[in-house]
């Protein structure tokens, strides 16, 4: 499922590029280009999730966005 995907990527990224500067395996500059095209993927994301809400509707959908990309109502 996608959102349980996103999840998961988005921590697994994180724990990635920490690792590697702790551990010096790539230069500082690779790093950080890597993290820029991981937040550029979650960012597509959360543009997505209205798509996806609209195409399959708000009860379908659920189960799909992750609750923090589904905008709040009545708050």
């Amino acid at each position: 499922m996608l959102y349980r995907g996103d999840e998961v990527a988005q921590r697994y990224a994180h724990s990635l590029a920490r690792a590697m500067r702790w551990m010096q395996s790539m230069p500082p500059e690779q790093i950080g280009a890597l993290e820029r095209v991981f937040q550029q993927v979650f960012r597509e994301y959360r543009h997505m999730a209205p798509i996806v809400r609209r195409l399959y509707g708000e009860m379908e959908s659920r189960y799909m966005v992750p609750f923090e990309y589904r905008p709040q109502r009545g708050a």
